[in-house]
């Protein structure tokens, strides 16, 4: 199947463009539905893999499991443990929180979905949508059902109990090399990663997927798994594809760059552009030489950021002033800021500032 974008089908997007009358905010409204369905959708494919039998210990998993685990705790070194004790008190006040927003954003979706299909004739387009509410009815279900499975899962008060190999909060956690940590500290550890993502939206989701990697630790008999268990769909939901190396599931995702790996590919396009007056992806990729891990995502972004510069060169008066001559580097200069007033969005892009620059700088007579 040809995906466009994070699980988008090409088939439903063209499906999309049939029904005609496409605006920029259905466009955007429907983009928005589809990554959230594609993103259930991988979360559930996630989570069968453990209801069809999946062993914990299976292959590598263990031992990337422990080296998850490393890997956060390496990058959590110079940070007190009470900090994440006082996080894990934050995710415990949060459960019900986001878990009843869910609840609340797709009941609210269920009412319009009735509103909508209620006038539409028996077409594809309806149907689509009596799919749509379907999945989303099912969305309520898992979401209420989870705020009682997670608490079965932790041990808390005020649900009940179940067997199986015991609540998670019970003992110290003697799995992967940890060394007999309490349970409240990992839990803890966990929020504070998925609190620091620089993208609020996958901060809602690692925090989403935490949860329901715990709600996914009862077997289909109604047992608690054992702990590797449970911390395997604990890591996988909030680490993997976000902490770099973390892939327990050899799974085919791009690694999130961070600030500073950012503005090092803004460096290496603008050093091309300088030297060679056009940027070269494959040999910026070379430049760079990083982890394979990466390779997709620093692709992505380089094509995105030449993607950037044409654009901003394609506005007619900006085109208009690199055609011309400039007698000294005061007119350039002035020039220069002439735009940046004009476009602020350049002048709080250090690329496409220092870019037309120096091109304005070239354009100097000699």
């Amino acid at each position: 199947m040809t995906t466009l974008s994070r699980g988008i089908s090409l088939a439903d997007f063209v499906s999309f463009i049939q029904r005609g009358n496409v605006t920029e905010t259905s466009l955007r409204q429907w983009l928005d539905e589809a990554h959230r369905a594609a993103a259930q959708g991988a979360q559930r494919q996630e989570n069968a893999l453990y209801f069809r039998g999946v062993d914990v210990h299976d292959g590598e998993r263990d031992k990337s499991s422990g080296h998850a685990i490393q890997a956060l705790l390496e990058s959590q070194k110079t940070i007190e443990k009470e900090v994440f004790l006082s996080c894990y008190e934050d995710f415990i006040k949060s459960i019900n929180l986001i878990l009843d927003a869910v609840i609340t954003d797709a009941e609210r979706r269920e009412t319009n979905l009735k509103a909508e299909i209620a006038n539409m004739p028996d077409n594809q387009e309806r149907r689509d949508k009596e799919t749509e509410k379907a999945r989303n009815q099912e969305l309520m279900k898992q979401k209420k059902a989870d705020k009682i499975k997670i608490k079965q899962v932790l041990g808390l008060p005020g649900v009940p109990q179940l067997k199986g190999f015991g609540a998670f909060l019970n003992n110290p956690i003697a799995s992967y090399g940890l060394p007999r940590m309490l349970p409240k500290e990992f839990l803890g550890r966990l929020w504070y990663f998925a609190s620091e993502l620089e993208d609020k939206k996958d901060q809602k989701n690692a925090k989403l997927s935490l949860m329901s990697g715990l709600a996914d630790s009862i077997e289909t008999d109604g047992l608690i798994v054992c702990n590797p268990g449970k911390l395997q769909r604990m890591i996988i939901g909030v680490l993997q594809g976000r902490l770099p190396g973390v892939n327990i599931d050899k799974l085919d995702f791009k690694t999130p760059l961070d600030i500073e790996q950012k503005k090092q590919i803004d460096n290496a396009l603008l050093a091309q552009y300088q030297k060679e007056g056009a940027a070269n992806t494959p040999k910026l990729f070379r430049q760079l030489a990083w982890d394979s891990a990466l390779e997709n995502s620093v692709k992505d972004y380089a094509v995105e950021r030449i993607a950037a510069v044409s654009s901003m060169l394609r506005k007619s008066d900006i085109e208009e002033v690199t055609l011309q001559e400039y007698d000294n580097e005061e007119n350039a200069k002035a020039t220069l800021e002439i735009i940046v007033k004009k476009h602020p969005e350049i002048a709080a892009d250090d690329l496409l500032y220092s870019y037309l620059s120096d091109l304005l700088k070239q354009l100097v007579a000699k």
